[in-house]
């Protein structure tokens, strides 16, 4: 995780782009962070909210949203996931997913599961 605080990853554009159709069924939008001064994009209105308590956080120094994407093999097949955001704080990285809980599938638990090993966490 700390390689991933380096300057190409905190300048990067999202591994993958946000959406704006009428017909979708969540709210993506741009939020802007006091602490960051920039906008940052969000899929959703829970990903606008923990964009906004990181920024109320105070500990904020940079946050990149959908900052990478990480494959992983899983029963005997090939799967990729992209986390929400990579929040860079004073007190250290955290690897962000915004899933409301009753909309988690076992599939989700996978990918979750898999970033956490890609980052060293047990």
């Amino acid at each position: 995780m700390d390689d991933l605080v380096q300057e190409p990853v905190l300048t990067s554009d999202p591994m993958r782009h946000f959406t704006w159709r009428r017909d979708r069924r969540h709210r993506p939008g741009l939020q802007f962070l006091t602490s960051t001064g920039r906008h940052h994009g969000a899929e959703g209105l829970e990903e606008s909210r923990v964009l906004l308590a990181l920024d109320f956080a105070g500990d904020v120094v940079d946050v990149v949203s959908q900052p990478l994407k990480i494959s992983f093999a899983t029963c005997g097949r090939r799967r990729s996931h992209t986390p929400d955001y990579l929040a860079v704080t004073r007190r250290g990285v955290w690897l962000i997913d915004v899933w409301p809980e009753p909309l988690i599938k076992e599939s989700d638990q996978e990918s979750f599961a898999a970033a956490a090993v890609a980052c060293g966490w047990r």
